[in-house]
């Protein structure tokens, strides 16, 4: 038996890091990004025997993210699955692709085995998953319901509050080679505390004044008051003087609403995802 589905990328502006509560269910973040029409589709297959098998743009990986999820939905079955995953943007670069790439098959998985409620017990899934590997707080979240998020309260439903906004438009946009590491980031106590506090300070702004253009230029304060921009995206959106475009949290790499000049790294063009994470067939 085989099953298909989709996942959109999910590009945070700012967060706030709320992880505190020992119940993984009300771990995550607040703060706002957006879905793209970029993501991740997953083709997952369940035969006989028992294991798992996962390939990532066509090259068998151990990704362990995608595998402790699908483990947490398989539970005590014998069944021998094997996940192919398409990722339409790179990992590592602050577009959840891991959280994708996880999401998209563990929907598919539930689908197969008939599990009731199959699109929560997916998002609880990868959810748990990227709180335990520290690769993501709120990507799965948003990728749940698609669309520009904002996370008003951390956690999964019913705790976890978003509320979905009506932005849309085309995005450019630009990764450079070096990626960050979420989990180094997630892990270390003096970023931690510059990401809370500046994350509120742009959190309050922000829910006055839900337009992009607040968005998009508390993005830009956030990127640059944590310390977690780099060098290079300073002189690229700076010099330029762009101001349509931030960081993408977590991850070496520029975001931009409309076009964007960007004469070094890979550039990638897409929309909103209106949509959430879903069955293809």
């Amino acid at each position: 038996m085989k099953a298909r589905a989709f996942c959109p990328g999910h590009i945070t502006g700012f967060f706030i890091i709320e992880d505190s509560d020992p119940d993984f269910r009300k771990k995550g973040s607040r703060g706002a990004g957006f879905c793209t029409v970029l993501g991740a589709i997953s083709k997952v297959e369940l035969g006989e025997g028992q294991g798992i098998k996962i390939f990532i743009n066509g090259k068998e990986e151990d990704a362990p993210i995608t595998r402790t999820g699908l483990s947490r939905i398989l539970g005590d079955r014998k069944h021998q699955i094997t996940a192919d995953i398409t990722l339409q943007l790179p990992q590592s670069s602050g577009f959840g692709m891991s959280a994708a790439g996880t999401f998209a098959s563990c929907l598919a998985l539930t689908h197969l085995l008939e599990i009731e409620d199959p699109k929560n017990t997916a998002l609880e899934a990868t959810h748990f998953t990227e709180i335990q590997h520290k690769t993501g707080l709120g990507d799965a979240v948003a990728q749940s319901v698609g669309g520009f998020v904002l996370r008003k309260e951390a956690g999964l439903p019913p705790f976890g509050i978003v509320e979905q906004l009506d932005f849309e438009g085309e995005i450019t946009l630009c990764v450079l080679d070096d990626s960050l590491k979420t989990s180094q980031i997630l892990s270390d106590k003096e970023a931690r505390q510059r990401i809370i506090g500046v994350g509120c300070e742009a959190m309050g702004v922000f829910e006055n004044t839900t337009d992009l253009a607040t968005f998009v230029q508390q993005s830009w304060k956030f990127a640059q008051k944590t310390e977690l921009i780099s060098t290079k995206i300073q002189e690229i959106i700076g010099t330029a003087c762009q101001q349509n475009a931030s960081m993408a949290m977590l991850g070496n790499s520029i975001f931009a609403f409309g076009s964007f000049d960007c004469a070094e790294g890979h550039i990638f063009k897409t929309k909103i995802e209106k949509g959430g994470a879903k069955l293809l067939d």
